[in-house]
């Protein structure tokens, strides 16, 4: 080589060797820089800069385990267990850790074992790091990792005992070393071993819970808070306090997506699935449980997938698919062998499946290995014992084993008086014993533990001041009132004087069960106007994507844009229903109570009977009560034939055809009154009566009452003409003020014109409003006067209220079914059933002249709660009016206006039932619009609410 060449290759490599050194001296302080920041990119929850900090920061820093560590707990904070898991055990087949690295590690992937259902494993990951922490004498290792022990033990294993006697040395050790935060988790758990095992709910709320929150605040621990946060609800949830469940998980919820901990999020979608479940809105329920399992099943939560699986099931049952529940809890339970406490659930749940399906033999053998499984764990798990035994007793009762039918209620009955926290199974326990004392021939007895349980209902409504009290399976609401009208009163049937305690008692269970509904809460507690004065931004945006989507819809036909339409929906009711748990509309609902039967009977004149129906089932009954009694009837009509006829009847009744006589629709209407009135009048209940106060039921609700008919001498008689008629929607709200204000002030609107071209132009809606305003010295809002903002502007002004426009009634969205006026710069013209809550009125009177105004759809999309409705009428009585005027089906533009003006004529003299009936009744008997008398034209209209 020349000698030129080899200088140049001496230089090249003392230049290498200079920059190697530097890079040696400068890679130290940069990795540790790196580490730096992602410690404190961790603190601030900035998870996954953290992560890619610490990956850096293993490279080039002098600490590459302990980044390594923080870039796996990184990992397990935002949720990705699977991850996390990966970077531990890759750590732990190192050769380079120190012990307490070890027993760290060891305890971490243990957290990620146990969440990915693999009990087992988590155990002996804790174990062998509490051992580590023993020997090397590191109190606060040894703290965290009973701590994490303690949870494996009592959630899959069901050692309640065990673990509590674990939490109490973590405890003991937190505070020891003045480690505030191990004091917070053990508390926590504590909590949690006395709410779920021991049934308890007010010491572990106090005790335990309050003071863990406090110190996660003290530390900002935002995880700890939030998880703390969403254990406190669910207290309240046992407690039946919906409303403080859902304020406690939007802010557990509103924490988790602000550090983006994915495993809470998911665990938050599984907490409102429940709450969405237990009120019975299933569709809303079970969308969120997908959301859950969706998300638990990429981070690898199965602990939470499992769970929400387990719900999903749960809507199975309710649904009545019971084939597809069993096939999921099974699948489950294959997940969960490892878990004792757990599989003893799923065992119970999977016997309740068989139970409703009439399967006794295969119900009482799963229901067997629930309480076998209960009863040889260390530490008993009180609520799965009680709910076993009142199964079995069930069961037993129904296979005609009463012997063993009353040692199982016998052991019930010292579980329940055992622990206050069992309460919430009171109705079920309440009607097995009522069951079994019938049999024993012991109707007081029976009868005492259905009003202990009414009692108890009452008393948790006014505790709670929450619009759900603990939905009792459907099964039971049919076992309870056949027991009700059918065996006690048979047993009390020589009563000859007063009403009958059994019917009494029905009465008040209905009343309770349709108190409930959210929308009657807010017009009894004589609060007129509770709302948000703003839609929040959230809201705003969620109308406008719906108003987006919709505007595709018509101008084309992808099958998508109805599934997005739906999710769209679906975020605004999520926002709306979150807005309802307001402090205002608690402090009102907690003042509100259902009215008792001597109330209700004082408000009755002699003149009026209220008729309340009641579905057990397939069991149609009628509660009937004047002001002087109350009787009830079995009536000659199921479910299921009454669904049918009333769909064949809107089918036929409201045909557009242009020959409306060539449907014969009079054999369903002599059909319906035959079933659902004439057992009433022949038993002379109705004797003296000429006005019905009808609360309706379920499927009822689309019944137009009025057209039904029965024949004299070959002539159709109608029960608008034997009746003044009107629907209150529950006894409670006859009790409401019904005086008539001095001053009256009316204003109408009016409109024919229409916005899209989906929407024909009326002919008479202008002349109609026009002619309502004259005959009551009111005002018209015609056209362009007739817009959005002018009616919230005088809707709070007048006592009645005339809108003759379109209207749309939404099935799958119900909050936004709508009235359509003009817009206006401030409002886009449609003034949904959310806003019609929202407006604060104080009206005798609200007449919506529109198609389907008077449609309301049940609550929970699936027609499950049927007392429980949402509707532009319930809207407007929940806003303060005492009574809505409207049609259950498509009106006539001509005929609407024809029966308007009558009605109004007549309410210049009369109350508001009386005018409608004499309306109807004109269109019958003078014969001046003959092509009217169709009952399309005029029967459909109804009044809702008060009829003074």
């Amino acid at each position: 080589m020349p000698r030129g060449g080899r200088k140049t290759l001496l230089l090249f490599i003392f230049a290498c060797c200079i920059l190697a050194t530097a890079a040696f001296y400068v890679k130290r302080p940069f990795g540790n820089w790196l580490y730096e920041k992602g410690i404190e990119a961790k603190k601030e929850w900035r998870l996954e800069d953290a992560i890619e900090y610490f990956s850096w920061a293993a490279r080039f820093s002098d600490l590459p385990n302990d980044a390594a560590i923080e870039k796996a707990a990184c990992f397990q904070l935002h949720g990705d267990f699977i991850k996390s898991q990966v970077e531990y055990e890759s750590l732990l087949a190192t050769s380079t850790l120190s012990q307490r690295s070890q027993a760290q590690i060891l305890n971490s992937n243990g957290i990620n074992l146990f969440n990915q259902n693999q009990p087992e494993k988590a155990l002996l990951s804790h174990k062998e790091s509490l051992k580590i922490a023993g020997l090397i004498n590191d109190k606060k290792l040894e703290a965290q990792a009973l701590v994490e022990l303690s949870r494996v033990l009592y959630h899959s294993k069901g050692k309640f005992d065990e673990a509590r006697f674990n939490l109490d040395q973590a405890l003991k050790l937190g505070r020891e070393i003045g480690d505030e935060l191990i004091v917070a988790d053990s508390l926590r758990n504590i909590g949690v071993v006395l709410w779920w095992g021991k049934g308890e709910l007010d010491r572990p709320l106090k005790e335990y819970y309050e003071p863990a929150l406090a110190l996660y605040r003290k530390h900002h621990d935002r995880r700890g808070e939030a998880t703390m946060l969403s254990n406190i609800s669910l207290i309240h949830l046992n407690k039946n306090d919906n409303f403080k469940y859902m304020k406690l998980q939007n802010e557990s919820f509103a924490i988790r997506e602000e550090i983006k901990d994915q495993a809470g999020i998911s665990e938050s979608y599984k907490a409102f699935g429940s709450v969405y479940s237990n009120m019975r809105n299933l569709k809303k329920g079970r969308e969120f449980f997908l959301r859950s399992i969706k998300l638990s099943k990429q981070i690898g939560f199965r602990l939470t997938q499992n769970e929400a699986e387990s719900y999903l099931a749960g809507i199975y049952v309710d649904l009545g698919e019971y084939d597809e529940a069993i096939a999921l809890f099974s699948q489950i339970l294959e997940r969960e062998k490892d878990s004792p406490a757990l599989r003893k659930n799923r065992l119970g749940a999977i016997g309740n499946c068989y139970l409703l399906k009439g399967d006794l033999e295969r119900a009482r053998e799963y229901m067997d290995l629930t309480l076998e499984i209960s009863l040889e764990s260390d530490s008993q798990d009180i609520r799965a014992l009680f709910a076993s035994y009142v199964f079995l007793s069930e069961i037993h009762m129904r296979l005609g084993d009463f012997e063993n039918a009353k040692k199982m209620l016998e052991k019930s009955a010292e579980y329940y008086s055992e622990n206050a926290g069992l309460i919430q199974g009171h109705f079920g326990y309440g009607v097995t014993q009522a069951e079994f004392f019938l049999h024993e021939k012991d109707p007081d007895r029976s009868l005492q533990f259905l009003k202990d349980a009414a009692d108890i209902e009452l008393s948790l409504f006014a505790a709670s001041g929450t619009n759900v009290i603990s939905h009792p399976r459907p099964k039971d609401h049919d076992r309870l009132f056949s027991i009700l009208l059918e065996k006690l009163k048979s047993e009390n049937s020589s009563n000859a004087s007063g009403n009958d305690p059994a019917e009494e008692l029905a009465f008040r269970f209905l009343e309770q069960r349709r108190y409930r509904s959210f929308r009657n809460f807010i017009v009894q507690s004589g609060t007129k106007y509770i709302s948000s004065t703003a839609a929040s931004e959230e809201e705003k945006n969620a109308l406008i994507r719906i108003q987006k989507i919709n505007e595709e819809i018509k101008t084309g036909n992808d099958p998508a844009h109805k599934k997005r339409l739906y999710e769209a929906y679906s975020e605004y009711e999520n926002t709306v229903i979150r807005q309802q748990y307001s402090k205002e509309i608690r402090q009102a609902i907690s003042a509100a109570q259902p009215a008792d039967l001597k109330t209700v009977q004082d408000k009755l004149d002699e003149k009026t009977a209220l008729i309340e129906y009641i579905f057990a089932g397939e069991k149609v009954f009628a509660l009937v009560l004047t002001k002087s009694k109350l009787r009830s009837f079995a009536l000659p009509a199921t479910r299921s034939n009454l669904r049918n006829k009333i769909r064949l009847l809107q089918g036929s009744l409201n045909s557009k055809d242009k020959d409306t006589g060539s449907i014969n629709w009079t054999p369903i209407t002599e059909d319906l009154r035959q079933s659902l009135i004439d057992p009433i009048e022949r038993s002379n209940a109705l004797e003296g009566i000429d006005r019905l106060a009808i609360v309706p039921y379920s499927v009822l609700h689309d019944l137009p009452f009025a057209a039904l008919t029965k024949n004299e001498n070959g002539q159709t008689r109608f029960l608008i003409e034997d009746y003044v008629l009107f629907f209150p929607p529950s006894a409670s709200f006859l009790t409401t003020d019904e005086t008539p204000k001095q001053t009256k002030r009316l204003i109408s609107f009016g409109r024919n014109e229409t916005a899209t071209r989906e929407l024909p132009p009326l002919k008479f809606a202008v002349e109609e409003s026009r002619l309502v305003a004259e005959i009551f010295s009111g005002e018209a809002r015609l056209e362009n006067d007739a817009n959005e903002t002018e009616f919230k502007e005088f809707a709070s002004k007048v006592t009645h209220l005339h809108i003759a426009a379109h209207a749309f009634a939404e099935p799958d969205m119900p909050l936004f079914s709508r009235l359509i006026l003009r817009s206006s710069e401030k409002d886009d013209g449609n003034v949904t059933t959310k806003e019609v809550f929202e407006l604060g009125i104080d009206t005798d009177l609200v007449t919506i002249a529109a198609c389907e105004g008077a449609r309301s759809f049940s609550a929970d999309s699936e027609g499950l709660v049927e007392i429980d409705r949402i509707g532009l009428t319930e809207a407007f009585l929940h806003a303060g009016s005492k009574s809505v005027l409207a049609s259950l089906a498509p009106v006539s533009d001509k005929a609407t206006m024809d029966l308007m003006k009558d009605f109004y004529r007549n309410l210049l003299t009369q109350d508001k039932a009386a005018s409608l009936a004499l309306a109807q009744r004109k269109i019958l008997h003078t014969g001046n619009s003959p092509q009217f008398e169709h009952p399309r034209f005029w029967a459909n209209f109804v009044l809702i609410g008060t009829d003074r």
